[in-house]
């Protein structure tokens, strides 16, 4: 994870690490009330669902999921809040654009309403100890839910037909066209409650994921449409294993997703089981209890072997052998 950017004094390229933060909130013990599409929620063991949660984090968290990056990797738990049975799922509140953008979102349930106001402290704060990172938002009449949204190269394809509406499909237009990204509209339809829940991006390497139904099809049809990269993809038998989440070399799936194929093309891939089955009761999956945040160090960290000695007064510590790379603070240098 390294960013490149421009010294304006000497027209330099210099190589920075962005951080990565991940964003976690505790299940309520009113989780039984959750908004769920078909009326299973009364069945749910709050017990049993609070302790796949609490192993979904434990293994998010896992240090060798991060063989290169650990040590930039950061990760924050918030609080429960009982009057949001729904509130563990964050990504419906705040999804990453992009590394430096991120984008707090309206849900279109009502009873979620008072999720944005803990997100919008929380980000706004986060926010403002790097100048690089930017919050982009949503007005009261303007509705999406995060996992509606599936952003793969400069082209973010956002579910349409369900948690989405025309409003906050035109919003989120204007926010691309911004930062130079191509929208396209996917319909949801009614066998899923967001676009993840059809068809999730594994990589390059691995392809996609998709639901074995006439909606993951349909979904993934439009999908590959849009994209010009070698076109890889994989069905799932359980539609819900079709929403999967993939850290580094890990790709993390549900107990019932059919991944042989996907073992014996990707043998270098670990693929590791997520028990979620209570919170697939209300509609939960794997990528809506995270969110993934990649941003610019707010000190502005560089590589000490990649500046000219001659600017080295631009900088308020020098690498006092000069055999290795210190990262040390820009004081003076202007992006």
């Amino acid at each position: 994870m390294r960013s490149v950017w421009a010294c304006t004094k000497c027209r330099k390229k210099y190589f920075f690490s962005m951080q990565r933060l991940i964003l976690f909130r505790k299940l309520p013990n009113s989780f039984h009330k959750a908004l769920c599409k078909w009326p299973n929620s009364n069945t749910i063991n709050i017990s049993r669902a609070r302790k796949q949660h609490d192993a979904y984090i434990n293994l998010v968290t896992k240090p060798t999921l991060y063989p290169f990056n650990y040590t930039k990797t950061s990760w924050i738990v918030l609080p429960e809040n009982e009057l949001y049975p729904d509130c563990c799922f964050v990504e419906d509140c705040a999804v990453s654009l992009m590394p430096n953008v991120l984008l707090l979102t309206n849900p279109v349930e009502s009873s979620r309403n008072g999720e944005k106001t803990t997100h919008n402290i929380f980000w706004r704060n986060f926010a403002s100890t790097s100048p690089q990172i930017k919050i982009e938002e949503m007005e009261d009449d303007e509705h999406c839910d995060g996992g509606d949204l599936l952003r793969i190269g400069c082209n973010l394809f956002v579910g349409v037909g369900g948690r989405t509406t025309t409003r906050g499909f035109e919003r989120l237009k204007d926010i691309c066209d911004d930062y130079s990204l191509k929208i396209v509209p996917v319909h949801v339809g009614k066998s899923a409650l967001h676009l993840k829940s059809l068809v999730t991006w594994l990589g390059t390497d691995i392809g996609f994921v998709a639901a074995n139904n006439e909606d993951g099809k349909n979904a993934l049809g439009t999908i590959l449409q849009k994209t010009t990269f070698r076109q890889r993809f994989n069905f799932m038998d359980c539609a819900i294993a079709a929403n999967m989440l993939r850290i580094e070399n890990t790709v993390i799936h549900h107990p019932k997703a059919n991944i042989e194929n996907l073992q014996k093309e990707n043998p270098k891939i670990d693929f590791l089981s997520c028990d979620m089955s209570e919170l697939n009761k209300a509609d939960g999956a794997l990528t809506c209890c995270s969110v993934f945040f990649e941003y610019t160090n707010a000190k502005r960290r560089f590589f000490a072997k990649q500046l000219k000695p001659q600017h080295s007064r631009l900088f308020t510590a020098k690498n006092p052998q000069g055999n290795f790379p210190l990262q040390i603070y820009a004081a003076n240098c202007v992006f």
